[in-house]
């Protein structure tokens, strides 16, 4: 086994997890665990691999949530 095979083996490891992590979690450990998933999503790009679809759409929810957020927190 080539070391980037098993880089890769542990980023879908470590990604597996986190997408495990993230129905149990919330507030500042969903963030941390929704910054590393971005991260991972970043590696995984730069190696020309993909990111399973749920994730890639979790990723796009959570940004929208956070862009909302900053709306609905700005003085009228």
């Amino acid at each position: 086994m080539t070391e980037t095979h098993r880089m890769d083996d542990r980023l879908k490891r470590r990604i597996d997890a986190i997408d495990v992590a993230l129905g149990e979690v919330s507030g500042a450990e969903h963030a941390a665990l929704v910054a590393e998933l971005q991260r991972l999503a970043e590696e995984l790009h730069a190696r020309g691999q993909h990111m399973p679809a749920h994730l890639r759409e979790l990723l796009r929810s959570e940004e929208d949530a956070e862009i909302e957020a900053r709306f609905d927190n700005m003085p009228i």
